[in-house]
């Protein structure tokens, strides 16, 4: 009986090697183009390449699905000629995120806006307004913006005390979904509350109806139950969970008590929430994190390939990341005689350390309206403070007249890797931004390296030997490469 079966294996073998030049591998025709002919006489090519054959494939059966590899080294010794695989590198399976910071699509306190538009000295189409946005989303799996602002078409009366109440139009946030490519979205921030509880049913109003057409991700504004469970999205075999939280106001620290959600009742959390349900101030972090806390555990027990916190927290105009930094020389007073660097003290190291204690693969900080250091260590990527990038309730700070930590932006992409089950950074791309109050576009080479340069060194003197060190380009932009791991495609592109 067990000869028999041997030399039913043996004939099928003979048989499955005699077909037409074609084969299936994991269910799809090609032709022999990756095959070799290895004479059965060829003792030499035998011996050498067939056990190391075997000892490289690792496991065949489960690499590929269809071609009957057992059949095939069962047969050897059956056959006149065999096909043997040449050896071939398999793609690395890749992720690409894009990352922009703020977004606001009108002036502040504009009421009646236009459906078609926004105007800043002219009117400028949404198309007009993104021209250039749209190259830097092309081809990204992911692109994440913070939206600050309100979504409404109607007339709202801003809340009392609030002195840039924040309005975008629904057909300019719909733009960016379906024809920029923005698919993973916070409304976690200080705006978006300035038209009160009108305002943020107006938001979520829209945003449902965005989300209910199109694949995306909105964490920030619901109720207590939609604000702690984090938004999951299965794309190119990546599992992502999502979670954006933010401050509410520096203004008006009573602000952080209110418009908190319930469960019927929608809302924001805080970041400066405490364990013991009040609020931590300036130069002193909680001793223990309430929503905070709460939002990261239930990042960490979802099933993920890659855990993305968005914060929208720290001083507005400062650069370092510790309390009490000291600003340097190039803070001095700006051309209206008021704008300098500031000190950071709303307790943001403390906030990013809490998040990296829980093995969050990418934080994505924002709210300073200029960019942050940013680090990598073993578990994760941190962008202290991504700047803006179409931000109408801002300054033209692309100017000499502005001190050169504030004439920019970030665009930054980052690239993972899956190897072995585990989502990998593979490498990082940064586009520095000018003229984000209106048309963001690419700076020219010549600034780019001047910029990379005061970002490295404001990383080093933040975070040490855990801050990133970008290298300019010559096609304006910055790039930083991991070793040692394997990259995909487009990660290769960028770094050969």
């Amino acid at each position: 009986m067990i000869k028999s079966i041997i030399l039913l294996i043996l004939a099928v073998a003979t048989s499955v090697f005699s077909q037409p030049s074609v084969y299936q591998d994991n269910g799809t025709v090609s032709n022999h183009d990756d095959l070799v002919n290895v004479s059965k006489d060829d003792e030499k090519l035998k011996k050498s390449f067939i056990p190391q054959n075997l000892k490289d494939d690792l496991n065949p059966i489960t690499q590929y699905s269809f071609e009957p590899w057992h059949l095939r080294f069962v047969g050897v010794e059956a056959a006149q000629v065999i096909m043997v695989r040449k050896p071939s590198s398999v793609q690395v399976q890749e992720l690409v995120i894009g990352m922009g910071g703020d977004v606001s699509l009108s002036r502040p306190g504009s009421d009646q806006l236009d459906s078609n538009g926004s105007t800043l000295n002219r009117f400028y189409t949404w198309e007009q307004m993104t021209e250039d946005l749209e190259k830097m989303t092309a081809g990204n799996d992911l692109n994440f913006m913070n939206l600050e602002s309100v979504v409404s078409d109607q007339s709202l009366k801003a809340i009392s005390g609030k002195k840039y109440p924040q309005k975008s139009h629904p057909h300019g946030v719909k733009h960016l979904v379906n024809k920029v490519g923005f698919n993973l979205i916070s409304t976690a921030n200080n705006h978006a509350y300035d038209y009160g509880d009108a305002g943020i049913l107006e938001t979520l109003k829209h945003l449902a109806t965005i989300k209910s057409r199109a694949k995306v991700a909105i964490s920030g504004l619901g109720n207590l139950q939609e604000t702690l469970e984090p938004e999951i999205m299965d794309i190119n075999g990546f599992k992502v969970a999502f979670i954006a939280l933010g401050m509410k106001g520096d203004d008006r620290p009573d602000w952080e008590s209110s418009w908190r959600p319930t469960l019927e009742k929608p809302g924001m959390l805080s970041v400066r929430h405490c364990e013991d349900n009040t609020f931590e101030k300036a130069m002193s972090p909680c001793r223990q994190y309430g929503d905070l806390k709460n939002a990261l555990e239930n990042l960490k027990a979802m099933k993920a390939d890659l855990r993305i916190v968005s914060i929208h927290e720290g001083m507005e105009l400062s650069v370092y990341t510790k309390n009490g930094s000291k600003p340097d020389d190039d803070s001095g007073q700006t051309a209206n005689g008021q704008q300098r660097q500031r000190s950071e003290n709303r307790n943001l190291e403390a906030k990013f350390n809490l998040i990296k204690s829980y093995g969050v693969d990418l934080i994505l900080g924002h709210h300073s309206h200029n960019a942050r250091p940013v680090e990598h260590n073993k578990n994760t990527l941190a962008f202290y403070g991504l700047g803006n990038l179409l931000f109408l309730g801002g300054k033209n700070y692309s100017t000499d007249s502005y001190p050169l930590w504030n004439q920019y932006g970030l665009f930054a992409k980052s690239y993972y890797s899956m190897i072995d089950g585990k989502a990998e950074l593979s490498a990082v791309q940064i586009v520095f931004l000018k003229n984000n109050h209106i048309q963001p576009t690419f700076w020219g080479k010549e600034k780019v390296s001047l910029f990379t340069d005061y970002l490295n060194q404001a990383s080093l003197k933040s975070l040490g030997d855990k801050a990133v060190k970008f290298k300019a380009k010559g096609d304006g932009t910055a790039v930083y490469c991991v070793n040692k791991i394997k990259k995909g495609k487009k990660a290769k592109a960028l770094c050969p």
